[in-house]
């Protein structure tokens, strides 16, 4: 019993150090900034379609649910409704969420996504 009893409290001890309040400036820099002023679809929006595999689905050729990413006018008139699939609402159905079968986009990829239709979707 006198075991269990020091081996309890060893572990109340350890439990009681391992957790620390981090202040924020204690936390890892994100190196990389986000940029979100001035943003175009050529330069940042067809990048983020090609790096996520949208136009496997969402091209011209293939226009899956009617929706086409492969050029400027029909991005534009989609952008409103690709937004929330993109940013895995909780309320949006599993088999909604884009992109099908992979990881969701960056943080910084949806923030230039929605920084994109507030500027007013520049090509």
């Amino acid at each position: 019993m006198k075991i269990f009893t020091r081996i309890a409290l060893i572990g109340v001890v350890v439990s009681m150090f391992a957790c620390v309040n981090n202040k924020q400036s204690d936390l890892p820099n994100d190196t990389v900034a986000c940029d979100t002023n001035s943003i175009t679809y050529n330069k940042h929006i067809a990048p983020i379609f090609e790096k996520n595999n949208c136009l496997n689905c969402h091209s011209a050729v293939t226009a899956s649910a009617g929706i086409i990413l492969d050029n400027y006018n029909d991005a534009a008139a989609n952008a409103e409704a690709v937004y929330p699939t993109i940013a895995w609402g909780p309320s949006l159905p599993a088999g909604k969420k884009m992109p099908v079968g992979g990881p969701q986009v960056s943080n910084c990829e949806l923030a230039q996504f929605k920084a994109w239709i507030n500027q007013g979707k520049t090509e």
